[in-house]
């Protein structure tokens, strides 16, 4: 009998090869679409704080006499290119002893803005607040 060299794979070996590469391209073809949308969900949650940020900002650059106590903004829609979120705007009287809202005017005021939007096809509503106290100067 002859000796023969061996110079390359067996089909089992073949076979092993093609099934461990098809796992791993199964695996690169399933996190593709979470990390798009964990990327989406990390860019709407940025674009939220923004606007969260941008209302706060409106308001601080106002007197303390010139906030107005109550629902600054009601909630609602943005208009584009953002009408995908709403937000809201509220300013209360803030009693730091207690660390609550209050009726009385102890020359601070508590704004709150939250900014909301849905994803997932609106099954899930998610939010940003941001809080900050006013006082007078």
């Amino acid at each position: 009998m002859k000796n023969y060299k061996r110079n390359g794979f067996s089909l089992a070996e073949l076979l092993v090869a093609l099934f461990i590469l098809t796992i791993g391209i199964i695996g690169v073809v399933i996190a593709f679409p979470l990390g798009t949308r964990i990327g989406k969900s990390s860019e709407m949650e940025t674009v939220a704080s923004e606007l969260a940020q941008e209302k706060m900002e409106e308001i601080l650059s106002q007197s303390y006499s010139e906030i107005s106590v109550g629902t600054i903004e009601p909630r609602q829609s943005l208009s584009s290119p953002f009408e995908n979120y709403s937000r809201e705007t509220e300013v209360n009287y803030y009693d730091p002893a207690v660390s609550a809202t209050t009726t009385q005017d102890l020359d601070i005021k508590m704004v709150r803005v939250k900014v909301s939007w849905q994803i997932a096809l609106g099954l899930l509503n998610k939010n940003v607040e941001i809080f900050t106290l006013i006082s007078k100067r």
